[in-house]
């Protein structure tokens, strides 16, 4: 066994600007890749906290093969007859979540460049606490029995986290789906 004197001789050489120019690069070149492989070793080792967020989300029953679908979603609601829904609510929250869902039936109209709600209507409302990492679904029977008619009407469901504000809303919400449906007359 021998230890290599001369190397740390060339290396020292190096460092105090005594070196040939090749030896300056190669002792600069070993000195990046050495602090590389450290600076990957702490990003691996060191654990992310990753992105917190809920998921909030619909599907509806294929009838053929009765499997839940994120398709073949109701687009008429007749006045007084249930269509079945399944919100399905996802915390990747940091703990456990007391979470609010407010399903609305809105108008809405063109403003300028802008879509406003001139008439809304309040179909559901429950409330769910998810544990952190947990998924839940409810299956929600949707009654349009609220007066509104019409094409184009927007049936949303609101997700809150706690109790939500007395006019709730898009804006307001922490998370929203929505789909396009018609409700004829009774």
């Amino acid at each position: 066994f021998r230890l290599p004197l001369e190397r740390l001789s060339t290396y020292r050489s190096a460092l105090t600007g005594e070196a040939s120019r090749e030896t300056t690069v190669t002792v600069a070149v070993t000195l990046l890749v050495v602090l590389s492989v450290l600076a990957v070793s702490t990003a691996v080792a060191v654990p992310k906290n990753g992105e917190e967020y809920t998921e909030l989300y619909l599907l509806s029953e294929d009838p053929e093969s009765g499997e839940l679908t994120a398709e073949n979603y109701p687009t008429t609601l007749p006045p007084g007859e249930p269509r079945e829904l399944h919100v399905g609510i996802g915390n990747r929250e940091s703990g456990s979540v007391a979470y609010t869902v407010v399903v609305e039936l809105q108008r809405l109209e063109t403003v300028g460049e802008e879509r406003i709600v001139v008439e809304e209507a309040e179909l559901d409302r429950f409330t769910a606490t998810v544990d952190s990492g947990e998924r839940t679904r409810f299956t929600r029977d949707v009654v349009a029995d609220s007066g509104l008619t019409g094409t184009d009407l927007r049936l949303v469901f609101l997700l809150y986290e706690g109790t939500p504000p007395s006019d709730p809303s898009v804006s307001n919400a922490y998370r929203e789906v929505h789909l396009w449906v018609s409700v004829p007359p009774g």
